[in-house]
């Protein structure tokens, strides 16, 4: 039988850390020795490189990579690979690209790939040959980086995570309408995935308030983790089929958010939209702690979480209001009554003063039943039921009133919700109409995804106020 007391970890003070929004933390997938232990980037331009020191003495450099960041990051060896925003030095028109920097003098080449808007998720193969990217426009390439050729492949929503299993055979993506899939690395353009997995509902958009869907695999590719709501799911590689179920009780309805896998493959970790971060041991699935991430006296949003590559037992997360933590001591395995000689209660069962332990197991057994130390059994000092007092029932509440269901209002399929201020009226393979409604003015813009059908389209809707829209390479409704 297992104690019920775990141990909870040990939070450092947190630091200042980028700018509000999303941030990510990446950790070198070649796990080769190196003055930098891992980086950070969020939307302000800036990479940075920390060093291998405790989060209270860490140091980091910041690198500028002259343009937005996307928040996504991936490295190999000496090569680090960001998603951010640049700018077309010839006609000023601004573009989501994929560039290399040099670790060493952060020197970038030429931007590898590019997409119709931001960088969501970055992860580069094991051996360094193989990048995968996916954008907020529902796109995913997966790109031989030696050649430079790439395949297109596209999901029904905004990707999400994309994870390369450590043996380069399988890719695993989620994207924001809830579903995880599976792709063979060597997949042709258009494919579609070997196996689709539900793992939470959709998500409307890509959003520091919405969960990430993280993806994470085993250190040998055994195992692919998954968040879900209250905790993390394991499937095996072979099936994908019958998952383990790996959860938390204090949060069986929080949604998950992240996680990650250790770098000696014991343990998984995982962050819940309401500041939850859960440990658990890969084989067996027992959690080894669960604690709660609170500053300022508020439970705040985990938006990226890794486990420190120098330092045993610790993870290094951010949240969404510029700041990083680190939560050490987490993976103290629970202490067991049947093999744990030195607990308590076995060293006072054996305690070697006779009469103090026969006195003190007389008077536990005493109340044990009932008895208190002059043998009088507790009901016979109880009062007669007519001398109690009378305490009165609490008076009911009633019930609360039946609401009727509201019935939605008119929408198509691939639309936002029609309270936002900016929504898609329509996003499909072809393109996307979005309208933008403020005080001042109200229009809708048109974009092909291939700008080569037609040009960018702006319509005023201050009169006409449009609401539902369709779009193909040769009709606008």
């Amino acid at each position: 039988r297992l104690i019920a007391k775990m141990s909870g970890g040990e939070f450092s003070e947190p630091r200042l850390l980028h700018s509000i929004g999303f941030i990510d933390l990446c950790v070198n997938k070649s796990r080769r020795t190196s003055s930098v232990a891992f980086l950070s980037s969020g939307t302000d331009g800036d990479i940075w490189l920390w060093n291998e020191d405790p989060l209270e003495d860490a140091e980091y450099e910041p690198r500028n990579v002259q343009g937005r960041t996307h928040h996504s990051l991936a490295w190999h060896d000496e090569n680090i690979y960001v998603g951010h925003t640049l700018i077309d030095a010839r006609t000023g028109v601004e573009k989501a690209v994929v560039s290399r920097f040099s670790l060493n003098d952060f020197v970038a080449s030429a931007p590898l790939i590019s997409f119709s808007l931001d960088v969501t998720s970055l992860d580069v193969s094991s051996d360094g040959n193989i990048l995968v990217a996916g954008a907020i426009d529902h796109i995913l390439k997966v790109i031989q980086l030696e050649s430079g050729n790439y395949v297109r492949l596209e999901c029904e929503g905004q990707i999400m995570c994309v994870r390369i299993d450590p043996n380069g055979e399988l890719l695993a993506v989620s994207a924001s309408d809830g579903i995880l899939r599976i792709y063979p690395i060597a997949v042709v353009s258009g494919a579609s995935p070997i196996r689709s997995i539900r793992i939470s509902s959709r998500i409307p958009d890509i959003d520091p308030g919405q969960p990430r869907l993280e993806i994470s695999w085993a250190v040998d590719g055994t195992y692919l983790f998954s968040v879900v709501l209250g905790g993390v799911k394991r499937f095996k590689r072979e099936t994908f089929d019958d998952p383990s179920s790996f959860i938390a009780s204090s949060s069986v309805t929080e949604m998950f958010s992240t996680c990650c896998i250790s770098s000696c493959g014991k343990f998984v970790a995982a962050s819940s939209m309401g500041g939850t971060i859960c440990v658990w041991n890969v084989e067996s699935g027992e959690l080894l702690s669960s604690c709660k991430y609170v500053r300022l006296g508020e439970t705040k949003v985990i938006t990226s979480m890794i486990w420190h590559p120098i330092l045993y037992g610790t993870l290094f997360f951010a949240d969404s209001e510029e700041h990083i933590c680190s939560l050490s001591n987490c993976v103290k395995e629970p202490i067991s009554n049947s093999d744990s000689s030195d607990h308590p209660s076995k060293k006072k069962l054996f305690d070697s003063d006779d009469d103090t332990r026969l006195s003190a197991d007389l008077g536990a057994i005493k109340k044990s039943y009932g008895f208190d130390d002059e043998g009088v059994h507790i009901t016979e000092k109880s009062p007669p039921p007519d001398e109690r007092p009378f305490v009165p029932l609490k008076m009911l509440e009633s019930a609360a009133p039946y609401e009727p269901p509201r019935v939605p209002g008119s929408f198509v399929s691939g639309s936002s919700p029609t309270h936002l201020s900016q929504r898609y009226l329509k996003w499909n393979q072809f393109g996307m109409v979005t309208s933008f409604s403020t005080t001042e003015e109200n229009t809708i813009e048109v974009r092909w995804h291939d700008a080569s059908v037609h040009s960018e389209m702006i319509i005023d809707n201050s009169t006409s106020r449009y609401s539902i829209a369709d779009l193909s390479n040769e009709w606008l409704c």
